[in-house]
């Protein structure tokens, strides 16, 4: 929108580009967090339903690790260890509450 600011309303103005799939798919992640800008995250919603019409399976594996993943810290992969173990979750506080929200 900021591009064309300077053009007159009557012209069209059309753009070509290209990008390898690890960038698209950092921009994808950007873009389509609840915290980007609704205009941008439409676009990124169109974007990612034609990169899945191109390669299906790397969009498939994108959704499923990146957008709808979950990352822990080390101290939470320690008491997964420990969880494993049959022991009780040493995590406390509001590290502990962060921690079982990953885990619903």
């Amino acid at each position: 929108e900021i591009a064309r600011i300077d053009l007159p309303l009557s012209l069209y103005t059309q753009w070509y580009w290209q990008m390898d799939l690890h960038n698209l798919f950092h921009f994808l992640k950007l873009r389509l967090d609840s915290h980007a800008q609704y205009e941008i995250r439409a676009y990124a919603e169109v974007i990612l339903s034609m990169v899945r019409a191109v390669c299906p399976m790397a969009c498939e594996t994108f959704e499923t690790l990146v957008l709808h993943g979950q990352r822990f810290s080390s101290a939470e992969m320690d008491a997964i260890k420990v969880m494993i173990d049959g022991k009780e979750c040493p995590l406390t506080g509001r590290e502990r509450s962060l921690f079982e929200d990953k885990l619903r």
